[in-house]
Order: C-alpha cells, then structure tokens, then sequence
C-alpha cells in the first residue's frame, strides 16, 4: 500500500498551490457578489476550488 501522507516538501508546495487557489477563488466569488449574484450560483465556485485542491493533493502524493 503506499504511503497516504506527503513529504515536508510536498506538504508545502501544496499549502502554496492552496493559498494560491483560494485567493483566485475568494477574489472570483466576492466580485460576483458585488455585482449582484447571489450565493447559490456562487457556491460553485465553491466546488472547483475544492477539486483543484484535491486533485494537486492526489498528483503530489502519485509523485515519487
């Protein structure tokens, strides 16, 4: 079986790549919230920020 947690390294280039999907998202959903749309249609912003997140978190942990 292999090994279910990241290296040190790999722990922080994906707190890295999350901070930086986070930013993009928040940015992207409060400016559609200042123009008017409400959290419903924004929620799925929600959901790709949460893919994005988890697929660097499996494509970091396949690497060797």
């Amino acid at each position: 079986m292999t090994n279910l947690r990241l290296s040190e390294d790999q722990l922080k280039a994906w707190s890295k790549n999350l901070l930086k999907f986070t930013a993009v998202f928040l940015a992207a959903l409060f400016s559609q919230l200042a123009l008017g749309v409400t959290l419903e249609q924004a929620i799925p912003f929600a959901l790709v920020i949460l893919y994005a997140a988890l697929a660097d978190y499996f494509k970091k942990l396949c690497e060797e």
